[in-house]
Formats: structure tokens, C-alpha cells, sequence
């Protein structure tokens, strides 16, 4: 049995030797991550973009948190035709059996350019590596993760908005085998024995987490319609019936841990919003009546 101070060791020594150095506050400090609250202000609805690229890969659980705190969102299909998305004031990125290769081109290259510009991103397992891709790092094939398990907070987690104050040790629900390497500028934020990075931030609200918060049993049993899910799962020698044990038994964590973690985003996701609005140039007030006053003078001077 593996101590949490032994797995902490054993991640914090494979994070040094991938990027070379052990991630503190981020540079610069906090910024604008002092976010408003959602409720009781008289805003307009955030409105997010969710990329979808199964069916039987929904949600889950976030569904109900985000009706929970009025926001509003369309549902956008990566695996049909995909057209760029209008004004969004955040996308999440949800999960699924296939890889990022398989997903349009088209979606891949607007969350790159979105999160680029300052988009505020939440990205869960496929999604996650779709975003470390769309942000140049590599997403290769390992050995695949199923199941419950604990994963360790980083250094960085200590100053995140997100993670600042969640337990060292969090227990979470992973279903991967491909992984991804840390984005440039990216601060790593946590890790379990099998996989280096669980979650990473890039920038002040774009993040990837490889485990899955969202999941519930009824997802699982979706998921057993899915091929490539399927395929996993033999080759892994797992049981259906025992992974959909392990979600029920650790959903009241599990359902805090997303509920904590996504409400977090959304309100960062509202100060990146205001600021954003605060920054734009006021718009400039044009006094019609000296410019009708102007044009007639012009057109009585003499030639």
C-alpha cells in the first residue's frame, strides 16, 4: 500500500523530470481570478458553448449545475458538420471514446484560437486532450486508467483559483488510455501514479482536467454502447457492473468535487467576461446636429 507522502513523491518527481522545475504561484499573481458571484447580480446569463462528440458522452452531473445557476448553453455536435460558433463567453469540452485525431479539424483549430484570445475553457478527458493539442503539446497512447483513484494536487494547485484549497489527496474517476504532455505556459496542477498530468491551467481560465467530474452511473451504462469503450474495457479485463459500483459509491464526493470545481470556473468564467467588457473602448457619442450644422454651411460657402 502506497503512502499519499509516497504518491505525492513519486508525482512531483516525474512532473520535475518532465518540465524541469516545480511550479509555484503563477507569474504575475492572481489577476482578475477574484471573481463576482453568479447569483444576485443583474447581469445577463453567462452563455457557453459545449462541444459534444458522442451521444452517450453528455454532461452528467454538470447539466444540472449549470441549469442550477442560470446558465445558458448550446449543445455543439463535433462529430456532424461543424461550423464555427457564434459569441460565446466560455466552452466546455467534454469526453469520449474517441481520439483527438478523430474529431473535425474545424472544432480542433476554434478551441485552439478561442483559448488562445483569452476563452475560458473546461475540458474533461477527450475534451482535456483536445485542448493540450489545440495548444501544441503532444497526446500519445498509454497505459489506460479505468476506474477510481486517487490523483495528487501539484504545487501549482496551491494559488489556483480552482483547486487553492481542495485536500492534496482528491479520489476521482478516470476512463483513458491516451494522455497528454504539458502545453507551454502551462502550470500543472495535478497527477496520479499512472498519468503525470490530471488537470493543468492555461492562462488565467482555460482548464483541462483527464479525470472525469461530471460522471454517473446512468453514464456508465450508456457508455456500454459505445465501441471504443467497449473495446477498452475488455482489453482491460475490467467489469462493467464493478466500474458502475465504483461511480455509485463515490458519487457524493465525486458530485461535490465537480459542483465545487465548476462553479469555481463559472465564476471566473463571469469576472473574465466583465473585464473583458470594461476593457473595450466607450463608444464614441456623435452630436448629429453640428454635423447636419457643418454640411449645410459647406454647402452655402462660396467656390
Amino acid at each position: 500500500m502506497v503512502s499519499e507522502r509516497e504518491a505525492k513523491t513519486v508525482v512531483d518527481t516525474r512532473l520535475r523530470q518532465a518540465v524541469g522545475y516545480t511550479v509555484g504561484a503563477p507569474e504575475g499573481g492572481l489577476g482578475i481570478v477574484q471573481a463576482v458571484p453568479l447569483a444576485g447580480r443583474r447581469t445577463r446569463p453567462l452563455h457557453l458553448a459545449v462541444f459534444e462528440h458522442e451521444a452517450e458522452t453528455g454532461l452528467g452531473a454538470l447539466a444540472g449545475y449549470l441549469d442550477a445557476a442560470g446558465v445558458e448553453y448550446d449543445v455543439l455536435k463535433t462529430h456532424q458538420p461543424f461550423s464555427a460558433p457564434g459569441d460565446f463567453d466560455g466552452v466546455i469540452v467534454l469526453g469520449g471514446s474517441l481520439s483527438v485525431d478523430d474529431v473535425a479539424l474545424d472544432a480542433r483549430r476554434w478551441l485552439g484560437d478561442s483559448v488562445q484570445r483569452g476563452l475560458p475553457c473546461f475540458a474533461v478527458c477527450l475534451g482535456a486532450q483536445l485542448l493540450a493539442d489545440a495548444l501544441g503539446a503532444r497526446v500519445t497512447r498509454g497505459r489506460p486508467e479505468l476506474g477510481a483513484h486517487d490523483i495528487y494536487l501539484l504545487d501549482g494547485a496551491r494559488h489556483d483559483p480552482l483547486f487553492a484549497d481542495l485536500p492534496r489527496r482528491v479520489p476521482v474517476f478516470s476512463f483513458h488510455q491516451d494522455r497528454f504532455d504539458l502545453p507551454r505556459r502551462a502550470v500543472p496542477l495535478a497527477g496520479s501514479l499512472n498519468c503525470t498530468y490530471h488537470a493543468f491551467r492555461y492562462g488565467v481560465a482555460a482548464y483541462g482536467f483527464q479525470f472525469h467530474p461530471e460522471i454517473r452511473r446512468k453514464d456508465i451504462d450508456r457508455w456500454r454502447n459505445v465501441p471504443g469503450y467497449r473495446r477498452l474495457v475488455e482489453e482491460r479485463d475490467e467489469d462493467w457492473g464493478q466500474l458502475a459500483e465504483a461511480v455509485e459509491a463515490a458519487a457524493p464526493k465525486r458530485d461535490r468535487l465537480a459542483h465545487e470545481l465548476l462553479n469555481r470556473w463559472l465564476q471566473l468564467t463571469a469576472a473574465v467576461r466583465t473585464q473583458r467588457e470594461q476593457s473595450r473602448p466607450p463608444r464614441r457619442r456623435v452630436d448629429r446636429r453640428a454635423k447636419v450644422s457643418t454640411s449645410r454651411r459647406s454647402d452655402t460657402d462660396p467656390k
